[in-house]
């Protein structure tokens, strides 16, 4: 019988995985927090210029969030394209290439 339930303590298994990028879910849960923060301030803020700092804070929180998860992802840096092109300028040589 193992110590810790069905697994041997040497033998772990896999590790659970979290289901997304710890650094997309950092960032999300700091922007969300200053979301939040703001709302809660909200109230306090009279007349129409509510609305207007609603907006405001949503648009740049939104814009901001976007920029660092971009900046911090690892997915804006991979392409691949297929390209028919010349072999150099000039010539009637066509060249199929892959460029990834």
């Amino acid at each position: 019988m193992a110590a810790l339930g069905h697994t041997l303590p040497f033998y772990t298994g896999t590790k659970p995985t979290f289901p997304m990028d710890t650094t997309l879910a950092v960032i999300i849960t700091i922007f969300l927090t200053a979301l939040v923060t703001f709302i809660i301030i909200l109230p306090g803020i009279r007349g129409k210029t509510r609305l207007f700092w609603l907006l405001r804070v949503v648009t740049s929180l939104f814009i901001g969030a976007v920029i660092l998860a971009v900046n911090f992802s690892s997915e804006w840096s991979v392409g691949h394209v297929n390209a028919n092109t010349t072999y150099k300028a000039f010539s009637p040589k066509w060249v199929s290439v892959d460029v990834g």
